[in-house]
């Protein structure tokens, strides 16, 4: 457990090789554990390494099909890509749904997710609604670039324009 603890925090703080270091070996040693391959996926996404994220979170999904970790992670995948064949906004509106209900409405990242697959299938409005809803939800001590982006998808949106999320650093 400890080292899931440990991956989740390398994620946490942009260390992706870590991250991926450290679910290799939760894989290993727990293959059945779909959280490791979502996670694994989740970095391999954020280090632009798109098909390993797919697959990976395609793996954690098929592990546990109705959990919305699962389901939100590979739904911003298939609504953010910035590499068109691994997109799928249908889908990525179906899975976002998912773990908002699986979530009660309550995660506001989980709605921008949704917002994003709406502006992927070209459904302004919808992703304009959510948005705004996760703008409302997001605290006011929340990270000022957290909360600059969630502001810079929703004039996105307003400009009719999907979101891309680009490879971190």
């Amino acid at each position: 457990m400890a080292l899931s603890l440990r991956a989740s925090a390398y994620l946490a703080k942009g260390d992706f090789e870590g991250a991926i270091a450290d679910n290799t070996k939760m894989i290993e040693l727990a293959p059945t554990l779909y959280f490791s391959y979502v996670l694994r996926g989740a970095a391999y996404m954020f280090k632009g390494e798109y098909g390993r994220a797919r697959e990976d979170l395609e793996k954690g999904l098929a592990l546990k099909p109705d959990a919305p970790l699962a389901e939100i992670a590979l739904a911003d995948l298939l609504a953010t890509c910035p590499v068109t064949e691994y997109r799928d906004g249908n889908r990525a509106v179906i899975l976002a749904t998912l773990a908002c209900k699986g979530d009660q409405w309550e995660s506001p990242e989980d709605m921008q997710v949704l917002a994003a697959a709406y502006a992927e299938i070209s459904d302004f409005n919808n992703a304009i609604l959510y948005q705004e809803k996760a703008l409302t939800k997001l605290t006011a001590g929340q990270n000022p670039d957290i909360l600059a982006e969630a502001k810079i998808r929703l004039q996105k949106y307003q400009d009719h324009q999907p979101f891309r999320r680009q490879p971190k650093k």
